[in-house]
């Protein structure tokens, strides 16, 4: 049998060796929730164990993510009612502490939060800020998906109650409101959430709607690159087109992700998707903010940014069609500008050249901003009071960021009284882009050369400063770097792409597809997409040096392919083209292969008879 001295040795050994492993897990967090103390439920009964042999002191200096995570993860998996200290008390194995080691250890939980910057609670006692911590236990789980679902006014459980109400909480409950609207596919969520409440919500909805949300795809929308896009459950994304979606009025909220129909709409700023005759219909007033861009495949259809802070609800314009609710309380905006355009960040994010203007609702409410790098580093941590009568708009806390600012920030809002927001975004302040020409069009060898001159402002250097992009080239990457960081960006000047409906030509081709005439006899739709122009000109079909047909494209975007049937037919080489802005592009090229069989002629002769 082992002596006490080996016992305890070897628990200090557990503990140094889990105290190294989930402490990174745990920087750069507000609720220890998002550290998911669940995923090392093997350890965490020997590591309570362990730290409850240890005065409370000690644990919090040696060992705080230790304590933390042993704490928290008991305290989720296992609280229904009463005090949480005992939960973890009864998953040690011992009997619930005096009324004086109960304060030591909870002044040993809260010295550990502030090891790791995590929120401290101090105006809550030390059960509450335990629970806090959890986000709402296992068992309360459902009750916040109902809340999240039916509006975070509604009747709930105590332990949500006490989430929703937390100032310091209202970015983790904001996600958890985003999360919810598009967790049918949890590819399509952006900002990150413990997998305990990901499934919690997919389970409830799933019940709820009697499908596996797995097999659905997220309509988000990317206002000023390729309009809505379809995301799958593994993150894989499609351009989406009119036939793939149903509805008549679709609302994208501050992630850009769609807003499903029973979610009780924030008076927030939003994208609004809709057929240009038939505009939305608003109970109070509708503002405008902003116009998006839309791709080729969905013509007749506009974009537009509308701020639904004076509007009580929304409807499509069709007659007969159902309201959506906008209610609760009004949610902090991060107002941006146009991004740059054909350049990205990271995965493909917008980047912006002025810093975006922090919107706080009406109210005499004092609200926290924090702004973050990347890596979770806090960069700002300071209180804004918002007027009274009128809303607060704000960019004055950017400034305590080193500029020039470049580089993702995550700027988190909370407190107020009111649900908070959490918006990440891309910076490259000052900097401005130039492109030679506006759009690439496709060429017979490919696409069109381009050169991108990037002049940045003070204090800030490009390298390279200028780029050259040949016939195969569509991106090229390209460094900033100020006195404080060094962040790599993409450049990828806008361009013509061209695809066709069964999607064999890829769309994002660098060179024009190559049709054979068996396909033209299929029939189908070939699509092209050209960045800005307001519509597109009709295909030509050049055979012998000269224009031999015009085709017009439809209303959505397509050419329709069997219109040119005969017209290739009859010569042995053929090329689609289209001339835009003065300039001629190469569409596709007909390969020249035995003639197709047209299915309206009689079979053996090809040709009318009589």
């Amino acid at each position: 049998m082992r002596t006490g001295s080996a016992v305890a040795r070897d628990s200090g050994r557990l503990l140094e060796l889990c105290e190294s492993a989930w402490a990174p897990a745990l920087r750069g967090k507000v609720l220890v929730a998002e550290a998911e103390p669940e995923l090392r439920v093997d350890l965490l009964p020997a590591v309570a164990a362990a730290i409850s042999r240890r005065g409370a002191g000690t644990a919090a200096e040696r060992w705080p993510a230790c304590l933390l995570m042993s704490v928290v993860g008991a305290v989720a998996a296992g609280y229904r009612h009463g005090s949480a200290w005992s939960v973890w008390w009864r998953a040690c194995g011992k009997r619930v502490s005096s009324a004086a080691g109960a304060v030591a250890w909870e002044r040993a939980f809260r010295s550990a939060a502030t090891v790791f910057g995590l929120a401290e609670f101090g105006d809550r006692s030390g059960d509450e800020a335990i629970l806090l911590h959890t986000g709402v236990p296992d068992a309360f789980l459902e009750d916040l998906c109902s809340a999240l679902v039916r509006g975070l006014g509604t009747p709930v459980s105590a332990p949500v109650a006490l989430l929703i109400g937390q100032p310091e909480a209202a970015p983790f409950v904001s996600r958890c409101h985003d999360a919810m609207a598009v967790i049918g596919d949890t590819g399509a969520v952006r900002d990150p959430l413990p997998r305990r409440f990901l499934d919690a919500m997919a389970d409830f909805r799933s019940r709820r709607e009697g499908v596996i949300g797995a097999n659905r795809r997220a309509l988000r929308i990317e206002p000023f690159g390729r309009g809505p896009v379809l995301v799958g459950a593994d993150g894989s994304e499609a351009p989406a087109a009119v036939a793939d979606v149903g509805g008549r009025l679709f609302v994208f909220g501050e992630d850009d992700a769609a807003v499903a129909e029973d979610l009780v709409l924030s008076p927030a700023t939003v994208w609004l998707l809709y057929p240009a005759d038939t505009p939305p219909v608003a109970g109070g007033t509708l503002r405008v903010v902003a116009h998006g861009l839309l791709p080729a495949r969905w013509p007749g259809w506009s974009l537009v940014q509308a701020d639904l802070k004076d509007v009580t609800w929304l409807r499509a314009g069709e007659p007969g069609s159902a309201r959506r609710v906008v209610g609760g309380r009004s949610r902090p905006t991060l107002l941006t500008g146009a991004p740059l355009a054909g350049l990205t960040h990271g995965a493909g994010r917008p980047v912006f050249a002025e810093p975006p203007v922090l919107r706080l609702p009406a109210g005499a409410a004092e609200w926290s901003v924090e702004v973050r790098d990347r890596d979770g580093g806090v960069w700002v941590r300071k209180r804004v009071r918002g007027q009274a009568e009128a809303v607060t708009e704000t960019s004055a806390f950017w400034d305590a960021v080193p500029r020039p600012l470049i580089g993702e920030y995550s700027v988190r809002v909370g407190g107020g009284d009111g649900p908070g927001m959490v918006r990440s975004v891309a910076l490259a302040e000052t900097l401005a882009v130039e492109r030679f020409p506006d759009v690439r069009l496709l060429r017979a060898e490919g696409l069109e050369p381009a050169e991108v001159v990037l002049h940045p402002g003070r204090g800030m250097t490009a390298v390279p400063a200028a780029l050259t992009f040949g016939a195969t080239c569509p991106r090229l990457p390209v460094d900033l770097v100020t006195r404080h960081r060094r962040e790599r960006f993409v450049v990828e000047p806008p361009r013509m792409r061209v695809g066709t409906e069964d999607g064999v030509h890829e769309a994002d081709a660098v060179r024009p597809p190559r049709l054979e005439r068996a396909e033209l006899a299929r029939g189908g739709r070939l699509f092209i997409e050209l960045p800005g122009a307001e519509r597109l000109p009709s295909l030509e079909v050049v055979a012998d040096g000269r224009v031999v047909q015009s085709v017009r494209p439809h209303r959505d975007g397509g050419y329709n392919l069997r219109r040119v049937l005969d017209t290739v037919t009859a010569h042995e080489e053929t090329v689609l083209r289209l001339v835009h802005d003065g300039r001629s592009a190469t569409v596709a090229w007909i390969l020249d292969t035995a003639s197709a069989q047209d299915p309206w002629l009689p079979r053996a002769t090809g040709s009318v008879e009589g």
